[in-house]
């Protein structure tokens, strides 16, 4: 069956951005200490790659990163999230979502930071997150699959959403779907 996903739904990426960019910073600074590492974030951030300094200070350090009144209303918004995620399995009898883990085949290494999803131009982070981020968000039970390869060889993965506790429903899914495709040839490197 196909169905569009009543709101606040379709707000999943936004809701989980909101959070991740939130925590970010002071989870990786807790774990480093935690794990007596001996550097602090600000030290890890300056030993990683010029592409991942950027971003992480773009979005998870100020003034980038969302301030604590906007994570806690994200972080509302996100039991909401779970609350219209249950009541719409539970009004249609949907067992499970199923859906390509991402809008797009996997990029090449250095394509632009955008790329073209039905003639939009759509963020690479957007196009690749998308998906996966409703299941993050809302706590429910996830699985991702390889499902395929494109015509240029790069591989693509269905995921199945179910809710929390049906952990091993997904499994079965999963088993099912490996049944049907059969084995799957590794992408030529």
């Amino acid at each position: 069956m196909e169905a569009e996903l009543p709101e606040p739904i379709p707000a999943a990426q936004q809701i989980a951005g909101t959070i991740i960019r939130y925590e970010t910073m002071p989870s990786i600074a807790s774990f480093l200490q935690d794990e007596g590492t001996g550097i602090s974030f600000d030290e890890m951030l300056a030993q990683a790659g010029e592409n991942m300094q950027q971003r992480m200070k773009a979005a998870v350090l100020p003034p980038g990163r969302p301030e604590r009144e906007t994570c806690q209303a994200m972080l509302a918004q996100r039991e909401r999230l779970k609350t219209a995620i249950r009541l719409y399995f539970e009004e249609h009898g949907i067992a499970a979502l199923a859906f390509p883990a991402t809008r797009m085949p996997p990029p090449k290494i250095g394509e632009e930071i955008e790329i073209d999803i039905g003639g939009q131009k759509v963020p690479i982070a957007a196009a690749a997150g998308r998906n996966s981020a409703l299941g993050s968000c809302a706590s429910m039970a996830c699985l991702v699959l390889p499902a395929g390869l494109t015509t240029n060889g790069l591989p693509v993965g269905m995921e199945f959403a179910g809710l929390s506790g049906t952990d091993r429903e997904m499994l079965g899914l999963g088993l099912s779907l490996e049944k049907a495709l059969g084995p799957i040839a590794a992408p030529k490197i």
